[in-house]
């Protein structure tokens, strides 16, 4: 079971560096065509929408990792 628990937490953190390039690039190309008091009221709904996967995941394998014990 301890692979499990290494792919897992493994998958976390790609799925954590891919939402987080990606946001940066939203944000950069946002902040070319948009302007600054727009991005400002959608930011958090951008940034939930990235952070999902990576929370899903974290959740994931902390479910998988208290329940081994």
């Amino acid at each position: 079971m301890p692979l499990k628990d290494e792919a897992v937490f493994i998958n976390a953190q790609y799925i954590g560096i891919f939402t987080s390039v990606l946001g940066l690039i939203i944000l950069a190309t946002l902040s070319f065509f948009i302007p600054l008091w727009a991005i400002k009221k959608g930011i958090v709904a951008v940034c939930a929408v990235l952070v999902i996967p990576y929370a899903a995941i974290v959740i994931c394998w902390l479910v998988i990792k208290s329940g081994r014990k």
